[in-house]
């Protein structure tokens, strides 16, 4: 999961990141703010599941 966004991350800096041939820092800046975003998002979606999964194991083991 990581992984893709680390490989979409840097074919979207090969192809935008560059202006008159100087690096757009300011881009890459807000670029690398919504991948972080992105990541946590599908982090707490992900442990949200676990969690829920291991809920239900829990309830079926109580009857």
């Amino acid at each position: 999961m990581v992984i893709n966004y680390v490989v979409h991350a840097v074919k979207i800096f090969n192809e935008t990141s560059f202006n008159n041939d100087k690096i757009d820092w300011t881009y890459m800046e807000t670029l690398t703010q919504a991948i972080k975003k992105l990541l946590i998002k599908d982090l707490v979606l992900y442990t949200d599941q676990k969690i829920s999964a291991s809920k239900k194991v829990t309830a079926n083991n109580k009857e």
